[in-house]
């Protein structure tokens, strides 16, 4: 019975009031990169630039910038940059992270907005420009929600990906149909933004933040409003998408384990053979190198270090698979019966259970 549930808030036991109970839980934190989605979203592992939040740290909402500059219905079908008037204070001492957010209000029925070049750049107190802290061409996937808060509907099919469509001519994403009114205090919004624990960015209040983006509009609305803007946020625990992630993602359930002296398992961990550089025919000995080579080697290499120093039981998800990008030590291809096994699991398991 698995007697753990993980999700971005932190982790929910239930309770066993008897003995000889072993409590379970799974770590696929975070699920664009260990789970079956890894191949989709080109999440790569390590990644210091973009900023995670551990299950189980305490996050809270701040504030956002809301002087970025209004598209302008007088230049419909043409491209615009709407972007903050001026670099913006850090309203907080304790914001750490920052997340993008575009507010789409009074799109009519036939509106479609084309939004490209998602940008912050950095700047010190007397608004010289330090660095850009973001920036998504949607060269490479991108999934963003669409939210509308007037009628409850959230959606990653409404913001819609545009091949050759952007401001340069590669890639952007297009919203299209009617949204509701405006409402810019923060809530009843219609607002698209990146999926959850995907592009935040650090922030430091020392300095002061704008955020830009390309956008073209065909037929506007009469007050069709688009404004970027930053939602910040301030969380114990953020770091990047590296081993003090994955550590402290684990560290909640460790935690428990010590604090109620009871047994925990790590009943599931592993991500898809799709992450890692190449497979190997175990007939023949051909490498099947066609993955996607997004980090599958440097992580394994850290969970592991992390599961030897707590001592931690755990078993890896899973030890065989039916088709080439799905978890597991061997995969099988169906079609032509070969077989394949994932070397680089392989010798790491071989001298992680020498030790024992």
């Amino acid at each position: 019975m698995e007697l753990a549930k993980i999700h971005h808030l932190g982790y929910l036991f239930s309770e066993i009031p008897f003995n000889n109970v072993v409590y379970e839980f799974h770590e696929y934190a975070p699920i664009t990169f260990t789970g079956q989605e890894a191949g989709i979203t080109n999440m790569k592992y390590p990644n210091n630039n973009i900023v995670m939040i551990p299950n189980g740290a305490e996050y809270s909402y701040v504030d956002g910038l809301w002087d970025a500059s209004k598209y302008n219905n007088s230049s419909s079908n043409t491209w615009q940059t709407l972007a903050n008037i001026t670099p913006e204070t850090v309203p907080s001492s304790s914001i750490n992270i920052g997340d993008i957010q575009i507010v789409l209000n009074n799109l009519a029925s036939n509106t479609i907005v084309t939004i490209d070049q998602i940008k912050v750049s950095q700047y010190d107190k007397s608004n010289n420009y330090i660095k850009d802290v973001f920036f998504d061409d949607f060269s490479t996937d991108s999934n963003y929600k669409f939210e509308e808060a007037s009628t409850g509907v959230t959606s990653l099919t409404r913001a819609q990906d545009s091949t050759n469509g952007g401001s340069s001519g590669g890639n952007a994403k297009i919203i299209q149909g009617p949204t509701g009114p405006d409402n810019t205090s923060g809530t009843g919004d219609t607002i698209i933004h990146p999926d959850w624990n995907t592009n935040f960015f650090k922030v430091d209040p020392n300095y002061k933040y704008q955020v830009s983006i390309h956008v073209k509009v065909q037929n506007p609305g009469p007050n069709t409003l688009i404004i970027p803007r930053i939602m910040y946020f301030s969380c114990d625990q953020a770091c990047g998408l590296n081993k003090d992630y994955i550590a402290s993602s684990i560290q909640k359930f460790i935690d428990y384990s010590n604090q109620n002296n009871v047994p925990v398992f790590m009943g599931e961990y592993g991500i898809t053979n799709w992450c890692f550089n190449e497979l190997k025919n175990i007939s023949n000995g051909t490498l099947y190198t066609s993955l996607g080579q997004l980090g599958g080697e440097q992580w394994t290499d850290d969970i592991l270090s992390i599961i030897s120093a707590n001592k931690l039981n755990s078993s890896f998800w899973f030890y065989d698979a039916t088709s080439m990008t799905t978890f597991g030590l061997f995969a099988g291809n169906v079609t032509n019966r070969k077989t394949y096994v994932n070397s680089y699991l392989e010798s790491e398991f071989i001298d992680y259970f020498s030790k024992f």
